[in-house]
């Protein structure tokens, strides 16, 4: 590509995923004909979180980034763990422990990888070590600062005035960041807010008359380190390589692999509780008073690695979990190495773009999460198709003014107020479908209600012992009989055995090249 007159100044707010992968692919297609600022508030070398399956669209995104497939891929991604294993709360009656299995088989994705790809669990660390890589061998223009939080934004003609540059025209339109402290980070042609659910700039870009709150959903999180090691030889048969769930009404429980290498048995766990909303002390730190913990005020405080928290956090679990639940899962929860409880905060539904009048000449586009938030189950994969759509705006020759560096949105061919619509309209049908799928796991067995003075400060839960077990028929969108449901279960799980009997590798294997 040959050079521009004028270098675009893009600052890409948020060192996660989705803004590491439209960095990636700015610098991997144009080269120093942009420069690209990347601020992220974190400190450098943060907890990453865990794994995340990437679909289809997603291993697009990090092939325009320059990752080689399947070299560098899969040297970042876990074999054979793109296989998923539902469980029962407690074995059935006739002796049945397994719902479900879903995987992809090796004999699809060798004849039509396009259709099935290889969908691995990938270490997010892994992937953000990769993709800084890349951008650091296609780009000199790139630069990564963390500790360094965004907290507004304002056109030049705002604050000071615009600053000089040799050999670039003034941008009408140029904008300023600024820090925690009103300090200047920058001036750019565009921003792109890639900073998540906690987003302080997303004001800017759309109207959210409820804005971020909490929804009622609390998650505990945790790791095991190596339940080969740890864990019974039953619940290690059960895991696998991939990922585990355990459902019921009322209940959903997960454990994960994540680390890349074979020997790399790290496993993330999810527990979800969803609060009754009539509590009278229904409030996003309710579940941190039942435990007995302090709401932290950091994401690094709120990994509780210490005996006495960690003893806590366990002992809530078994307690909720109750005669629920199979020993075997109960025994799991014994051996977790640190958990963290939270609230998970959410966006409002009504989450629209403002128009053309009420933005004004901000030159702010909001990406994955800050958008409006999926979070867990989906979330990554959606940033990833945001950062890939955005990048090929950005890449189109008009997008940006040759003489000033200009963000041009609504110059013809570029389009990009409608890939914004495109991005916040999948994010609401991902939402629609998501609480049709969980609507009937929130509410469990028998009664919930407060006893008035008994319990922890907070309250405590009544709960019964009815079976917590549901119907493997309710997971289908039509609702079939039982008998056409386990027809179809039984099938699943005959096809899955029959893959790891006699498939070179197993189910969730690398395919060959």
């Amino acid at each position: 590509m040959s050079s521009r007159v004028c270098v675009p100044r893009v600052c890409i707010a948020g060192g996660g995923i989705s803004g590491l992968a439209l960095a990636g692919i700015l610098a991997n297609k144009l080269g120093n004909n942009v420069s690209i600022d990347i601020l992220e508030r974190a400190q450098k070398g943060r907890d990453e979180g865990y794994g995340l399956d990437i679909d289809a669209r997603g291993q697009e995104a990090l092939r325009r980034c320059g990752i080689e497939f399947p070299q560098l891929y899969w040297q970042i991604s876990r074999e054979r763990s793109d296989v998923m294993k539902i469980y029962h709360p407690k074995t059935a009656s006739n002796g049945e422990a397994m719902m479900f299995t879903a995987f992809k088989p090796r004999l699809l994705q060798r004849l039509f990888p396009s259709w099935f790809p290889a969908q691995p669990e990938s270490n997010r660390a892994a992937l953000r070590d990769l993709l800084l890589e890349q951008m650091a061998s296609k780009c000199d223009n790139v630069s990564v600062r963390h500790s360094a939080p965004v907290s507004s934004v304002r056109l030049c003609h705002e604050g000071d005035e615009q600053s000089v540059v040799e050999g670039r025209g003034e941008n009408p339109d140029a904008v300023e960041v600024l820090g925690l402290e009103g300090e200047l980070l920058g001036e750019y042609d565009l921003v792109v807010d890639a900073t998540g659910v906690h987003s302080v700039l997303r004001s800017v870009r759309v109207n959210d008359p409820v804005g971020k709150h909490f929804g009622g959903l609390y998650m505990i999180h945790g790791l095991i380190e190596d339940p080969e090691s740890k864990c019974s030889a039953e619940f290690v048969r059960r895991l696998g390589q991939g990922t585990l769930s355990v459902m019921g009404r009322g209940y959903s429980v997960w454990f994960q692999r994540f680390g890349a290498a074979s020997s790399d048995h790290r496993t993330a766990f999810f527990y979800l509780y969803w609060a009754d909303p009539s509590l009278p002390s229904f409030d996003e730190d309710l579940l941190h008073r039942a435990v007995g913990i302090v709401p932290s005020k950091s994401r690094a405080e709120g990994l509780k690695k210490d005996a006495a928290s960690l003893s806590m956090i366990i002992s809530w679990l078994h307690e909720d979990m109750g005669g629920r639940f199979d020993s075997v899962w109960h025994e799991a929860v014994d051996k977790l190495d640190r958990a963290t409880v939270r609230a998970v905060p959410v966006h409002g539904d009504e989450t629209e773009l403002k128009s053309e009048a009420e933005l004004g000449r901000l030159p702010l586009i909001c990406v994955g999460d800050s958008l409006r938030n999926i979070g867990l189950g989906g979330g990554g994969n959606l940033a990833l198709e945001d950062a890939l759509e955005v990048s090929e705006i950005l890449c189109k020759p008009g997008a940006f003014d040759e003489t000033t560096g200009r963000f041009l949105p609504h110059r013809e061919g570029v389009g990009m107020r409608e890939v914004e619509k495109g991005m916040l309209k999948r994010k609401k049908e991902f939402h629609a479908q998501r609480e049709k799928q969980v609507k009937w796991i929130r509410t469990r067995p028998g009664k919930q209600k407060e006893k008035e003075g008994e319990g922890k400060e907070g309250g405590e839960m009544e709960k019964d012992n009815e079976n917590a077990n549901f119907e493997p028929r309710l997971m289908f969108k039509r609702r079939l009989t039982r008998w056409g449901a386990d027809l179809i279960l039984s099938l699943c799980r005959g096809l899955f055995w029959m893959e790891e009997k006699w498939m070179p590798g197993g189910a969730g294997s690398r395919p060959a090249a």
